[in-house]
């Protein structure tokens, strides 16, 4: 063998040496890109639902926050604060003049608020006046500022004057 062979075959072998796996590495990274790019494809078709899901997700609780909140400021409309009760004996002899009743109002107890819930006091109201004039404060009872329920009450009719006696509850919540 000549040297220029030897030379040409040694360079050759050598050449062939680093080209070969050079293109076995091409193949084998150009295959992994490819399985690499599809599992970055999948994963962003992952991340797009998943922020869509998130947009719906924040618009709902703004829908919910925003009616709750609407709710809360009815309910803290509707249900005063414990200490907002202090005159609710003046207020139902407001309501009874109002629909030309004389009444007497007597406190029967207190059910403390527990937790997050609303707590009552339970009252009797003693009512006189002409039936008509009753179920008139009946009606506006119904539409009393204060979240307030009868358990019960009676009438008497009487020849000059009707008597109802009623109980309940006034609600309250805590501050």
């Amino acid at each position: 063998m000549t040297p220029f062979r030897k030379k040409l075959l040694t360079e050759l072998g050598i050449g062939i040496a680093i080209v070969v796996p050079l293109l076995g590495g091409s193949l084998f990274f150009s295959g992994q890109i490819g399985k690499f790019g599809g599992q970055i494809v999948t994963a962003r078709k992952e991340m797009l639902a998943r922020t869509e899901e998130l947009n719906a997700v924040a618009a709902l609780r703004a829908d919910y926050n925003e009616g709750t909140k609407r709710n809360l400021e009815m309910l803290y409309a509707m249900v005063p604060e414990k200490d907002q009760l202090i005159n609710l004996s003046r207020d139902f002899q407001i309501l009874s003049a109002q629909a030309r009743l004389t009444s007497s109002f007597m406190f029967l107890g207190e059910t403390p608020a527990v937790g997050g819930g609303l707590g009552s006091f339970a009252f009797r109201l003693n009512l006189r006046g002409q039936l008509d004039d009753l179920f008139s404060f009946v009606e506006k009872f119904e539409k009393f500022r204060y979240l307030s329920a009868l358990s019960s009450f009676s009438v008497s009719r009487g020849e000059k004057e009707s008597e109802m006696l009623t109980q309940g509850s006034v609600f309250y919540r805590q501050p």
